[in-house]
């Protein structure tokens, strides 16, 4: 989850040019890992993400970064989740 403007817009276009599904991308995950994340800003100002009407103002009322290395642990949890699923 790259909570900037940058990485929202990005999201944007896959999903309209290739039907991209967003995977803890969405203001739920942000707001959960804001716990976890450093404080450092965001580097540009968020946009609408097609995919979560919530995620913009959830960016705009913390305005903090996260990086994806931060919830890499929650990530490989829904991997090893989905792996054992029968």
């Amino acid at each position: 989850m790259t909570s900037t403007g940058g990485g929202v817009r990005i999201g944007n276009t896959l999903r309209d040019r290739f039907g991209w599904r967003p995977w803890r991308f969405d203001a739920p995950s942000y707001l959960a890992a804001l716990s976890s994340a450093p404080g450092g800003t965001l580097a540009s100002r968020p946009v609408d993400a097609v995919w979560d009407p919530d995620l913009r103002p959830a960016l705009e009322n913390h305005g903090i970064h996260v990086q994806e290395e931060l919830v890499l642990p929650d990530l490989i949890a829904d991997l090893s989740a989905a792996a054992t699923a029968p």
